[in-house]
């Protein structure tokens, strides 16, 4: 954790590198200070996700690394967990893996079902601490699946209104090379998760469905199920159905000041709208012309007279028409006007006529809580001008206050800078033939050319399988789309250097987001804002007890927790509410607990209710269908890639599991024996006793069969109840009072027991504890426990649940697990043994940097020529950002250098 003191000089020596253009030292200071408290009470965080590819056939496995960061300086952070989610179109997890830190790094993988539809899926991240701020600060990025089928069949969806709610939905399937139709044997296809409905194929080799679906409802995900293949299309919404918002510079429109208007506009999914327009008053005359310029977004300039309402007439690609209306111009406001041109930035205060041009204005700007200028406005000036040079990259906010620091106005601005990390790679060689060792190093420097420490990821893989995503780096994760509200689409676009159509747009998008994190005019007024909980530090087990009948809360009320796997076993007493907690606890994934709750003499008629683990619901991002003349060439490639995926895939894994007709099949049901499995019973065989051995002895009592078990005697207590005692651990812990064995009778433990009341014909099976498995039943079983399970399965009336028994299966931390990349390090091994056809051709997630600025890594090339791409990302101690790219040739001339 930072204290307040390393923070505050963090900030300061950030703000002081810049202060050459600030004229209000002291009032900087001060401010900083207070922002300063704001990230003490709150501390956020960011996350980014570098997976080793963004296209996945199922079936195999997606490998990531976290990288997790403070928000402000953007170094490195590892404290908690990080949790990762795959979602499909209709918002539906599908797989959720939770990650701990391994040396101070966040690393695993999601193993992707080989029954999974194909489709765009949703990758999520999110730490503990980032959970309380909400999803919309969680990452969010698109992966495609594919199934097998897909390498050689494309299954092509179109779509027909009938009204907006009634739809026609058609599926064709072609051979991707020759373009001719497949007629499948079966199709099945239905909506969302509802239940999968046989459709009949026409003589077309076409499948139809109809169906309804309200124009404004949500999910709309199409699921088409042949026998050898399983996809997700999304549902389109009704066309002609968009909105167009309306964002002037600096928040409001002036009466009588020329006013840059932003504009953006959507479909009803989500996604970008290419539209025109003009610009009309309520007479229909013209003031403005509009155009989308990028991705739906656009601008116009307009001078607002004072009482007239302007309206936009807009008009689709699909010609459709539709109105709305511009925000009201206002008299008595201040605007503020920017414009950031090369390495200059032009910030200027305009005013409505009315507006008094004698109040007194301030102007704050800052890019992360880091202040960069902060004094009055001098009336004498109508512009001041700063040279962005000296400011850090990212997003930039620039507010402009009265005299009681109210916000007046406030603008975003991007700053792109060289201030970030320099990597270079180096190979060992120049040509590389299939399966050779390949020894790559990599130079990783600040911008000022001194050596930096830290780590990073790096994933290499096959150019001819598929072509990679470039859409979203660490590098537009950090320095902007974690800053701003709103999607982004293709991020990485805006960071194209020297493009003038990248910078322009980029200057739109921060004209049409807001700032998305902590509320600076009200910081700085010395207003907090505070988390309503305190972030978890550990894994933890909650619930309530009640009663049977009227479900109140029961206090004072002994739960226990208890896992073998987890080696874990404790108590506590519920509250006046009723509640338990068991917390700061660790344990892998899988991990089973048992939970059981009694009063203090012994009671069970209670009800135990464990609370649900709490996961924020993250809206998958909005489906972004291909354009018909991309798919041809696309699938071409995918579908050579899907071949050499699946055909490794066989290899590892067997043949695939397939859809097949439903058969019946009439037999005598196998006899099963009417117990139920023992939470408790211990794993050795020498300490258990089966039922068949159970009645060769043919029992009369209980303690005879206890007899036979080695390590426990039967003894009688003062009322002349035969107990059992373990031996070696009646007086072991306890000095000289002897302590009998607990006896738990199908999961429940029974304190005050006489052995010879069980009838022991109906024992299934009977077990001894003792040792450390015992111990760790704490204080019910200081002597060693009897376990006994019963051929009913439950001590009691089997009709009558066990409602104060209950086992949960939370989820725990992954298992580390290590990417396999093959060593070939005989000439035997690089001639002989089965085809290599990966395409990650290596991941390794955690490359630390050494002192001197140095990092290594290798791997073995794979049997196809192939250009490789490199991709390391990752961020140094100091909090610089690592991001470059490169490519490696196997079987071709050249030397692998990162560019």
């Amino acid at each position: 954790m930072r204290t307040t003191a390393a923070v505050f000089a963090t900030l300061l020596l950030l703000s002081g590198e810049i202060a050459g253009q600030v004229n209000d030292r002291p009032v900087t200071d001060s401010l900083t200070a207070k922002i300063v408290q704001q990230f003490l009470a709150w501390p956020q965080e960011k996350i980014h996700l570098h997976t080793d590819r963004q296209v996945y056939l199922s079936g195999e496995t997606v490998w990531f690394r976290a990288w997790v960061t403070d928000a402000v300086i953007h170094t490195p952070v590892a404290n908690q967990y990080v949790t990762a989610e795959l979602i499909n179109q209709a918002g539906t997890v599908v797989s959720r893996v939770r990650v701990r830190a391994k040396n101070n790094a966040y690393h695993g993988n999601i193993k992707l079902d080989q029954m999974l539809p194909g489709g765009e899926y949703t990758l999520t991240a999110y730490s503990e601490r980032m959970q309380e701020a909400g999803p919309d600060y969680f990452f969010r990025r698109k992966i495609r699946i594919e199934g097998p089928w897909s390498a050689t069949v494309r299954t092509e969806t179109s779509f027909s209104f009938e009204s907006d709610d009634k739809i026609t939905a058609l599926a064709e399937f072609r051979d991707i090379r020759s373009g001719h139709k497949v007629r499948p044997e079966r199709v099945r296809m239905y909506l969302n998760n509802q239940i999968p409905e046989d459709v009949r194929i026409s003589p077309d080799t076409t499948a139809r469905l109809t169906f309804r679906l309200s124009a404004g409802s949500s999910p709309r995900m199409l699921n088409v199920e042949t026998t050898r293949s399983s996809e997700s299309f999304p549902v389109p919404y009704p066309p002609g159905d968009y909105e167009v918002g309306f964002y002037p510079e600096g928040g409001y429109m002036a009466e009588g000041v020329a006013s840059l208007v932003a504009f953006r506009a959507l479909g009803s999914d989500g996604n970008p709208v290419e539209i025109t327009g003009r610009i009309i008053d309520d007479s229909g005359n013209e003031y403005a012309q509009m155009q989308t310029y990028h991705d739906g977004m656009g601008s116009f300039f307009l001078i607002p007279a004072r009482g007239v309402t302007y309206r936009a007439v807009c008009t689709d690609s699909h010609g459709t028409e539709k109105t709305f209306t511009l925000p009201q111009s206002r008299s008595d406001v201040h605007i503020l006007s920017i414009r950031n041109s090369a390495d200059t930035l032009f910030v200027s205060a305009l005013s409505s006529p009315r507006v008094d041009g004698y109040r007194e204005l301030f102007l704050v700007m800052h890019t992360r809580g880091i202040i960069h200028y902060a004094a009055p406005w001098d009336m004498a000036f109508s512009t001041l001008v700063f040279d962005t040079r000296r400011f850090p990259s990212g997003v930039m906010q620039v507010i402009l206050f009265d005299g009681h620091m109210n916000p007046l106005s406030e603008r975003l601005v991007f700053i792109r800078n060289n201030d970030q990390a320099i990597a270079a790679l180096r190979t060992d060689r120049q040509n590389y033939e299939k399966r050779s060792p390949v020894t790559a190093a990599v130079s990783v420097t600040g911008p000022d050319g001194a050596p930096r420490t830290g780590s990073f990821s790096v994933s290499v893989t096959d150019d001819a399988a598929i072509d990679p995503d470039t859409s979203v780096n660490i590098m537009t994760t950090l320095l902007l789309t974690s800053d701003i509200r709103g999607q982004v689409n293709n991020p990485a676009f805006y960071f194209l250097p020297g493009n003038r159509r990248s910078a322009r747009a980029l200057d739109l998008l921060m004209l049409t987001n807001g700032w998305r994190r902590y509320d600076i005019p009200e910081v700085l007024k010395g207003n907090l804002h505070r988390p309503e909980s305190t972030p978890k530090t550990g894994m933890e087990i909650t619930g309530r007890v009640r009663s049977l009948i009227l479900g109140k809360p029961l206090e004072n009320y002994v739960v226990s927790a208890f896992s073998w796997a987890a080696g874990y076993y404790e108590e506590t007493v519920t509250d006046s509410e009723g509640r338990f907690a068991f917390r700061n606890i660790e344990f892998p994934d899988s991990t089973q607990f048992l939970l059981q709750a009694l009063n203090q003499k012994g009671n069970n008629k209670v009800e135990i209710v464990p609370d649900r683990e709490f996961f924020p619901g993250v809206i998958p991002l909005p489906s972004s269908p291909l354009k018909a003349e991309q798919q041809d060439e696309e699938m071409q490639q995918l579908g050579d890639y899907i071949t050499r995926a699946d055909t490794r895939y066989t290899m590892e894994n067997g043949m695939r599991t397939v859809y097949i007709d439903e058969v019946v099949i009439t037999a005598k049901s196998p006899e099963t024996k009417d117990y139920a499995y023992s939470y408790y019973m211990p794993t050795s065989d020498k300490d258990i006793l089966s039922g068949e051995e159970i009645e060769a002895l043919q029992p009369v009592f209980l303690s005879d069969v206890l007899r036979y078990i080695p390590h426990v005697e039967i003894v009688a207590d003062s009322n002349g109840q035969k107990k059992a005692v373990v031996q070696r651990m009646s007086y072991a812990l306890t000095g000289s009072q002897v302590h009998y064995a607990a006896l738990i009778v199908d999961d429940i433990i029974i304190h005050d027991y006489d052995l010879d009341l069980f009838n022991p014909m109906d024992v299934e099976r009977i077990g001894v504890l003792r040792g450390t498995r015992a111990i760790m039943l704490g204080s019910d079983a200081t002597g060693g426990a009897i376990v006994i399970t019963t051929k009913r399965g439950r001590y009691q009336d089997p009709d009558t649940p066990l409602s104060n028994i209950d086992v949960i299966n939370p989820l725990g931390y992954q298992a580390p697990a290590e990417f396999y990349s093959p060593r070939y390090e005989t000439e035997q091994s690089r001639s002989i043994g089965p085809p290599d056809l990966r395409t990650t051709i290596h991941w390794e997630p955690d490359v630390n940097i050494s002192p001197e600025g140095v990092a290594t890594f290798g791997f073995c090339t794979a049997d196809t020529p192939a250009s490789y791409r490199v991709l390391i990302e990752g961020v140094t101690s100091d909090g610089l950002i690592i991001h470059k790219t490169g490519r490696i040739l196997n079987e071709s001339p050249g030397r692998g250098i990162l560019r």
